[in-house]
Parts: C-alpha cells; structure tokens; sequence
C-alpha cells in the first residue's frame, strides 16, 4: 500500500479524530456524519476496484456515532465525544485483525500493482497478512490510546499538558510511523520475487 493510499483509507478516521477533538460534544455529531459522508464518497469512487473493507466499515461505524450524537441525549453527544475515536479506532482495527485470518484487506489495494498471476502466490498472501496485522494492530492501539485518554480525562483527573499530549497524538503518531516503516519494508521484499519472475530480453545473437 503507498501512503496516498493509506492516507486516503484512514481519512474518515483522521476527520472525525480533528473535528472532534478540537470543538466537541457541540458539533461531534456533525463530525461523524462528515466522517461518514466522506467514507461513502471513497467508497462509491473505488468501486471499480471493489468495495474495500476499511472504507465499508468506516461508513458504518461512523453512521453508527452520527446517529447517536444526532438523535440521541446530550449524554450521548457527549460520549461520542469523549470515546468515539476511541471506540472507531477499536471497531475499525479489530477488523483489520479479523481480515488477517480471510482476506486481508491490504491484498485490495496490492492487487492493483502487483501482476495478477502473483495474486494466488503464498508469498503474496504471506506478505500481506503480515502487513494487513501490522496496521491492525496500528490502529486498535490508537484505539486503546483515545479510550485511556478519554476515561482518565472524564474521570476528572488533572492531566500534564505533555501527558494529555503523549495520549492524544504521540502515541498515535509513533505507531502509525511504525506502521509504514514496516510497510515499506515489507512491500520492497515482496518486490524482488515479481522483478525475479520478469522475464529479460536478451540481446538478439550475432
């Protein structure tokens, strides 16, 4: 997966996450909703690549939150608020997790510049799965990260502006630093068997 890619797949979670975080219960609403919207349009633009994991399950749980900060009490814009990143980050990555096991989601977005006869190959499923648990894992410790913010947070417990900081965007920024370093890594040694397996024109003989 390029970082464009990643970029785009992680965009609704990326929204709702800044939207919510910098003005609240008042509008978190409004966030997941444009989270949700902005999932569709990714989703319904790749079609002709299929319908991806992350992109369908990003609609979902962010139409889930929309309609309960939306319809539901205060109290319930107020939780969505303070563990919806939290809990979308948790949703989202487990499954990534579960795909890891069936299909993994990235062998979507590798099938697009890997040849297709390489699709069936064990090392590009190997390679993928591996990657598809890396981000997974990414992800839902981004989760664990928002949701240890939010419970301390709403507990009234004072917190450092550094530790607040560590919680919120550190430890998220770590990770997905992570995430990508071993995708690149990955990606670059699963290149060397496809560039093997091209054949090589050989100079006409004299």
């Amino acid at each position: 997966m390029s970082p464009s890619k990643l970029a785009l797949t992680f965009s609704p979670l990326v929204l709702f996450t800044l939207i919510g975080h910098l003005l609240g219960p008042d509008v978190v609403g409004w966030a997941a909703l444009a989270s949700a919207v902005l999932a569709v349009a990714i989703l319904v633009a790749g079609l002709r690549d299929g319908v991806k994991l992350v992109t369908l399950a990003s609609a979902v749980v962010f139409g889930g939150l929309a309609a309960l900060a939306l319809l539901g009490s205060h109290d319930a814009a107020t939780f969505v608020s303070t563990y919806g990143t939290g809990v979308s980050a948790l949703l989202i990555g487990s499954i990534m997790l579960i795909s890891v096991v069936t299909v993994p989601f990235t062998e979507q977005y590798a099938r697009a510049v890997v040849p297709r006869e390489a699709w069936a190959s064990a090392g590009f499923r190997s390679v993928n799965r591996r990657i598809s648990a890396v981000w997974g894992g990414v992800v839902v410790g981004v989760g664990l990260s928002r949701l240890l913010y939010g419970a301390v947070n709403s507990s009234g417990t004072h917190l450092g502006s550094v530790t607040r900081l560590i919680l919120t965007w550190g430890i998220p920024i770590l990770l997905v630093l992570a995430g990508l370093k071993y995708t690149k890594q990955a990606a670059s040694a699963d290149e060397q068997p496809h560039t093997a397996q091209t054949p090589r024109s050989e100079p006409p003989s004299l």
